[in-house]
């Protein structure tokens, strides 16, 4: 069975007209792709274009098939299969037993697409105004220790930690300095939200044996490793905890990663003792 070819000749040619174009084969997936022009963007604001992909994806165990949908906006660079859309409540993956059958369930397939995907697709092409930025995301990356030393150095932070109160106070400075710079306009704190991310990043990676990365497939940079294994984006977590002022939808986030540090404070044998 040529399945990119029949897929090509049932999904391409109905979504054709929808603007979709075929673009690769990857192992189980076809990906189909179109975009949109005239986008407000605001991670990369010369950028006016928003790409939608629509990924026929197959089981690598089973004669199954389903849909995924993603775009290249931040926030929405994830997969989210159909199943996931609140008004598609049926089978979560499409049977088929042969050609014929594999041939019925892709129409069944591009209908669903139709019907309910193009407008989750339309719904993940509208990004936020209050994002970390491309600018942000690069200049993080690329001169993450000269923020971190910035920052140490404007509010004369301990950087070595002898107890969990240290990095309590790291914590709780952090959440003073967010909800003090909500009053200002968001271009105005991108700045210092930046410093906050380097010096949470850095701390991660003294702490729990983190490193930065900033591969194509992400947008804002990661500090991943340790034992045991973990990633986060410190610029994610600062930037949402500005936007939210540090109330319950995000406090969570920030918490969690101070916790962490505290954690690996000890599992990493830089604690006295004292607070356990």
């Amino acid at each position: 069975m040529k399945k990119t070819q029949i897929i090509k000749e049932i999904i391409g040619k109905r979504l054709e007209p929808y603007g979709f174009k075929y673009l690769k084969t990857d192992g189980p997936c076809r990906i189909f792709v179109r975009e949109i022009k005239g986008v407000q963007r605001y991670y990369e604001p010369d950028n006016d274009t928003v790409t939608q992909y629509i990924n026929i994806q197959e089981s690598n165990f089973s004669k199954r098939m389903t849909v995924g949908l993603f775009t290249d906006v931040y926030g929405f660079e994830v997969e989210h299969r159909l199943e996931q859309i609140k008004e598609y409540s049926e089978t979560k993956w499409l049977e088929y037993t042969d050609e014929e059958s594999y041939k019925e369930q892709l129409k069944k397939l591009v209908e669903l697409i139709i019907q309910y995907g193009l407008a989750e697709l339309d719904k993940r092409s509208i990004e936020e105004k209050v994002i970390p930025t491309k600018v942000m995301a690069e200049t993080l990356y690329n001169e993450h220790k000269k923020l971190d030393q910035i920052f140490v150095d404007k509010y004369q932070v301990n950087i070595n930690p002898k107890s969990e109160g240290d990095i309590e106070e790291w914590y709780q400075l952090i959440k003073e300095i967010i909800i003090k710079s909500t009053d200002k306009s968001y271009e105005e704190a991108k700045e210092l939200l930046t410093q906050m991310a380097a010096f949470i990043g850095e701390r991660a990676c003294e702490l729990c044996g983190k490193e930065w990365i900033l591969p194509a497939h992400i947008k804002s940079p990661a500090v991943v490793g340790g034992f045991p294994y973990s990633k986060f984006s410190p610029l994610d977590t600062i930037v949402s905890a500005w936007k939210y002022k540090c109330d319950e939808k995000c406090y969570d986030w920030l918490v969690r990663v101070f916790e962490t540090l505290k954690k690996d404070f000890w599992r990493y044998g830089l604690g006295d003792g004292k607070d356990l």
